[in-house]
């Protein structure tokens, strides 16, 4: 036994008669031995009762072991920005993308955005003014058999443009739509 034990076992009278006569011949010669003995004897008096076991010095160790533990550890890594630095974050970021990225950005046909009614479709476009009174499915299955792709509409008219692959489907497209007036009410090249 080390001498913080064997202070331990004396205060709680746990030694035997040997070995209780050995540490007080042994205490009698020590000063640091009796001061380790008194302290340990006033805080039993201190705390209103015993001196503690083992097992209770153990469970004390443990608790002050984990509360410095735990001043220790960081307070909180998962912090979240309050509204204004995330609203600052989000202006950088627009301003940044504004001044470097969007002047670098590749232009293609002179201008960043076109209105579909504005390009030139060419030859192979029609404008369609579909009936109130037709139904979405018969629409669909017009524009899908005839291979007709939306790219504007509808106007304030009601006009679709529409464009085809070639002259020819568009050709082929005009005349179905010609035919069926229950869905096309008027069909024209722009």
């Amino acid at each position: 036994m080390d001498d913080a034990d064997t202070v331990l076992a004396y205060a709680q009278n746990r030694l035997g008669p040997e070995a209780r006569a050995a540490f007080e011949a042994e205490l009698a010669q020590r000063r640091d031995l009796a001061a380790e003995l008194e302290v340990l004897t006033d805080a039993g008096r201190a705390a209103g009762g015993p001196i503690p076991d083992q097992a209770a010095r153990d469970a004390g160790w443990a608790r002050l072991s984990a509360a410095l533990e735990a001043e220790r550890a960081p307070a909180n890594t998962n912090r979240r920005p309050s509204m204004l630095q995330a609203a600052a974050i989000a202006a950088l970021a627009i301003g940044t993308w504004q001044l470097i990225a969007v002047p670098n950005l590749p232009v293609t046909g002179g201008a960043y955005l076109e209105p579909a009614s504005d390009s030139a479709v060419g030859d192979v476009a029609l404008r369609v003014a579909f009936a109130d009174a037709a139904p979405l499915s018969a629409v669909t299955a017009i524009l899908t058999s005839t291979g007709a792709r939306v790219v504007d509409g509808p106007t304030a008219l009601g006009f679709f443009t529409l464009t085809f692959p070639d002259p020819a489907a568009r050709d082929a497209a005009e005349a179905a739509f010609a035919a069926a007036p229950e869905l096309v009410m008027t069909v024209t090249r722009p």
